[in-house]
């Protein structure tokens, strides 16, 4: 397989696998941003742009993956969103103690377990 290849297949793989899931997450998530906005000529209001900001927080092992994702994600949202602009933060760590730091009031705006017993303790925290 060239290497065009394993990029193209690689790059449908995570799109399939977490554009939805992340953009759901921008759209219910409090994440940090903020619009300018400046009166037009003809007095009404003209947004010049949003800047966002995530903060991921995820387990060891994914941090090759959203390495690569992180780019891929930011180049799509942008297309769509030409007026923004996104930063992703990432904090990686084992997966039961990023667990406990954002049940323990971590602000993220993106967390990834890997173990069902720190999904059901954000759940119990209605964090999830």
């Amino acid at each position: 397989m060239t290497d065009i290849a394993r990029y193209q297949q690689k790059s449908k793989t995570l799109s399939a696998l977490s554009i939805a899931g992340v953009a759901l997450t921008l759209g219910l998530a409090g994440c940090s941003n903020s619009e300018t906005t400046e009166a037009a000529a003809d007095g009404s209001a003209t947004t010049e742009g949003q800047n966002i900001e995530l903060l991921n927080v995820s387990y060891d092992v994914a941090r090759d993956f959203y390495k690569d994702y992180n780019p891929l994600f930011v180049e799509h949202y942008k297309a769509e969103n030409p007026n923004s602009n996104i930063l992703i933060k990432q904090s990686h760590g084992g997966s039961s103690k990023q667990a406990l730091s954002v049940a323990n009031g971590l602000q993220a705006d993106v967390a990834t377990m890997n173990q069902g017993s720190d999904i059901e303790l954000l759940e119990k925290k209605r964090l999830g």
